[in-house]
């Protein structure tokens, strides 16, 4: 095992970048999609799921978000000064981070739904 997580900042890096890469295809896909659709963008979106399937296809969505991204709590020992609030702080802000980014994935993959095959 490592003695520290230095090493692995060029992982988590890669790791960021080939998400940002990925969330910015949905997003261009889905705005392409929608410029050219009959009906408003709103007409797509899909708050809730219409059955006990669709439920269970999406929980797997939500734990692999928030349990892969949990994976940073072991890395406050890596700061140069963990104090409570430095910690505190960076825990909420790469929570944030982590909802706002997967909201916008998600309500981008959503208003993108009606273009594939299936619908």
């Amino acid at each position: 095992t490592l003695t520290n997580f230095t090493a692995l900042q060029n992982c988590g890096a890669a790791s960021m970048t080939s998400i940002l890469i990925l969330g910015t295809c949905i997003v261009i896909r889905s705005v392409q999609c929608n410029l050219h659709a009959p009906n408003p963008w709103y007409a797509y979106v899909t708050f809730l799921p219409e059955s006990p399937r669709d439920l269970l296809n999406a929980v797997p969505l939500y734990i692999s978000c928030f349990v892969c991204h949990y994976n940073i709590l072991p890395v406050h020992n890596e700061l140069k000064n963990p104090t409570r609030a430095r910690v505190s702080w960076w825990l909420r802000s790469t929570t944030w981070f982590a909802v706002i980014l997967y909201t916008i994935m998600g309500f981008a993959g959503s208003t993108y739904g009606h273009c594939t095959p299936s619908g």
